[in-house]
């Protein structure tokens, strides 16, 4: 009995057999995965953590004036960077060609902070998009997700 392979669509042609890129993101902090294996018996290889470099403003200075910002107060133009940066590494992974499709899980506000900056052909190569926020779940968690 001959082994079933995987199809999956990319650009409007089919990619046989090739592995599929999940990103799981928040604001400050994102993994790569593939996803990889014979039906039923998938698994997951991280491939890439990436965190934003600052998610913090810097520390006012001592006799600063009265409303400005505190200390941990976060940057709101950090997560659009970020999310300019995944985007990008996206777009470069597409272009390798090494993964036939895309799965994007990330919370509402962030899937927003994100989709502007992908690129049309990106945005044709994802097949999924999950509102969760799954950047520290455990593999298995994200593994029950996706397979969903």
């Amino acid at each position: 009995m001959a082994k079933a392979r995987t199809r999956y669509k990319t650009l409007g042609r089919k990619v046989e057999g090739a592995a599929h890129l999940v990103l799981i993101a928040d604001e400050g902090a994102a993994r790569l995965l593939r996803l990889s294996g014979s039906k039923n018996s998938e698994v997951l290889v991280e491939l890439a953590v990436l965190k934003e470099h600052s998610a913090r403003r810097p520390a006012a200075p001592t006799g600063s004036r009265r409303g400005a910002p505190a200390e941990d107060a976060p940057n709101p133009v950090e997560p659009e960077r970020f999310a300019k940066r995944l985007a990008t590494r996206l777009d470069s992974e597409r272009r390798k060609g090494t993964f036939g499709s895309l799965t994007i899980v990330a919370s509402r506000h962030f899937l927003g902070l994100l989709r502007p900056h992908l690129s049309k052909p990106t945005q044709l190569w994802t097949s999924r998009e999950i509102a969760k926020d799954l950047v520290h779940a455990d593999d298995a968690h994200i593994l029950r997700a996706v397979l969903l």
